[in-house]
């Protein structure tokens, strides 16, 4: 597989970023215990979209077997997100609002990324 390209190491490291900037934020606003689920939702998001574009990847790569492998990834991958976050909430490990708050840090990191980052050429 080949590794990701520039644009998307932008958008991950984005994603980070942002997530970091808004648990630091929380710290300071609101306590430990909201940063924590900020935190922890910004690492979900991340590792979200670092999962995407790998099953991304793989789907266009063409190869049958690999993508019905990354497929089946795909539809876990799915389950075990929206599992794991009713977990996390259902057990009172995390608020459900600052969870979602550093789960912003998503499409707000692949945006800040896409406004700042140089456009490729070869595309």
């Amino acid at each position: 597989m080949s590794p990701p390209d520039r644009r998307m190491n932008a958008a991950l490291t984005g994603v980070a970023l942002f997530g970091v900037a808004l648990a630091l934020l929380s710290l300071v606003g609101w306590g430990i215990h909201v940063a924590g689920g900020v935190a922890l939702g910004a690492a979900i998001a991340t590792l979200n979209l670092w999962a995407f574009t790998r099953i991304g990847q793989a789907l266009l790569s063409g190869e049958q077997r690999r993508v019905a492998r990354w497929a089946s990834l795909g539809v876990f991958k799915l389950v075990a997100l929206m599992g794991g976050v009713y977990l996390l909430i259902d057990f009172g490990l995390v608020e459900p609002i600052p969870l979602m708050v550093g789960y912003a840090a998503l499409p707000a990191g692949i945006t800040l990324a896409t406004l700042f980052n140089k456009p490729d050429d070869t595309v």
